[in-house]
């Protein structure tokens, strides 16, 4: 007489193999994906290359005051000018975003000087920026 169970022993085999490869297909990506780094996030991408663009042009204009051509400091200018751009045209969702557009306006400041407070409205806007910027270091 025929073992019934020998079929069934490997049909058994068969499936939980097969279904331990599934599994770990399905898992391995999902780990990937959850493994994904924060800094993946593009509003945190964008405030790096800010942070760094805006850091260099001023370790630029230290270091090189008056000794620096007119396309050097076109160049150093020009590259956190371009990235306040694209950070004033974007969509602000969250906090951070807010957050990456009120530290492109105090490099605007810097740059230009409009809020320095001599008027009502540009007290109120220097005063807006920095408690959003305060606000970070707060939840920190």
């Amino acid at each position: 007489m025929a073992r019934a169970t020998d079929s069934n022993i490997t049909s058994r085999r068969n499936f939980l193999v097969g279904a331990g490869i599934a599994s770990a297909a399905i898992v391995t990506p999902l780990a990937v994906v959850a493994g994904v780094p924060v800094a993946a996030d593009p509003i945190a991408l964008l405030a790096a290359e800010f942070e760094a663009a805006w850091a260099a042009s001023d370790e630029f204009f230290r270091n090189n005051p008056t000794g620096a051509t007119n396309e050097d400091c076109e160049r150093m200018f020009r590259s956190v000018c371009d990235l306040a751009n694209r950070i004033a045209d974007m969509k602000a969702t969250t906090l951070d975003g807010l957050r990456l557009k009120a530290r492109a306006l105090m490099w605007c400041d810097e740059e230009v000087g409009f809020m320095d407070g001599n008027t009502t409205d540009e007290r109120l806007a220097r005063g807006i920026v920095h408690d959003l910027l305060d606000l970070k270091q707060a939840n920190a």
